[in-house]
């Protein structure tokens, strides 16, 4: 998903509200398992 709605911002297409929460989901994935394993991002 994440790499999907980076194709679609470059690409200068719209989100829809599903779009949206749907990738919102994919970074708090990412988020979690980074966390679980010990790496910053910051």
């Amino acid at each position: 998903m994440v790499c999907a709605s980076a194709v679609a911002v470059f690409a200068g297409k719209p989100f829809s509200q599903q779009d949206r929460e749907r990738l919102i989901l994919a970074a708090s994935r990412i988020q979690a398992a980074m966390t679980v394993a010990g790496v910053s991002h910051g």
